[in-house]
């Protein structure tokens, strides 16, 4: 029998080795994968935004005495996909750390050794990448919203708290839990596009120790959805 033809499936993102002698290697950009998937998730989180006139309808419905449908359970939410756009935003962001923490080898100033993985993120950025105050300024409050958010997914604790004010309008007041207000499509589409920015702009200006990095996965940002 002829032998199989072999066939090497790699991600956007994905790189992969080919030597004379040795074995295939390969290997998969996290920081891309997880970056695609924020965005994806960020729109599908708006797509399935509660609107006001929704949220009256129902009120009507339950005044008139009427029944209201429960959602399919099959079908994506605004907070579960919020909570997949903004844990992959985090997540992106973090594995570029974990992939470029060996080559940039950023200084560890005494007594941070133990800092926060958000400020350490940063620290990373500000020596692999031409990073300025003056345009990227707000990076480090922006990763350290979100990787405030990322925590509270990761080790979340199930308590009563009050509900929060949702959605207020002339027929309707709408309460949620304060999850639903912490994974919101507003704060989806917040971190999917810090994430982006971040990522984009490390590609784009990277110091020479990271430009090999950049060049080999900068053609999967320009097309994140693919």
């Amino acid at each position: 029998m002829p032998e199989p033809k072999q066939i090497f499936a790699l991600p956007a993102g994905g790189t992969a080795r080919f030597m004379r002698g040795e074995p295939p290697m390969g290997s998969v950009s996290f920081a891309m994968l997880c970056l695609r998937l924020s965005i994806q998730y960020a729109e599908v989180a708006e797509q399935n935004l509660l609107a006001e006139e929704q949220a009256e309808e129902i009120a009507r419905a339950l005044t008139d005495g009427g029944k209201v449908e429960a959602k399919d359970q099959e079908e994506m939410s605004e907070i579960t996909a919020a909570v997949v756009s903004i844990t992959a935003a985090a997540f992106a962001l973090d594995a570029m750390y974990g992939a470029l923490r060996p080559i940039v080898n950023p200084p560890v100033a005494e007594g941070c050794k133990r800092a926060p993985r958000y400020a350490q993120v940063m620290e990373l950025l500000k020596h692999g990448f031409k990073v300025s105050g003056r345009d990227q300024g707000h990076w480090p409050a922006e990763l350290a919203w979100l990787f405030g958010l990322r925590d509270l997914g990761v080790h979340h604790g199930e308590e009563l708290r009050p509900l929060v004010e949702a959605m207020r309008t002339d027929q309707v007041l709408v309460f949620a839990p304060v999850e639903a207000e912490d994974f919101s499509a507003e704060n989806a589409r917040r971190a999917a596009d810090f994430a982006k920015e971040v990522i984009g702009h490390c590609m784009q200006h990277p110091k020479p120790i990271t430009a090999g990095w950049a060049d080999m996965r900068r053609s999967s940002l320009e097309s994140p959805n693919e």
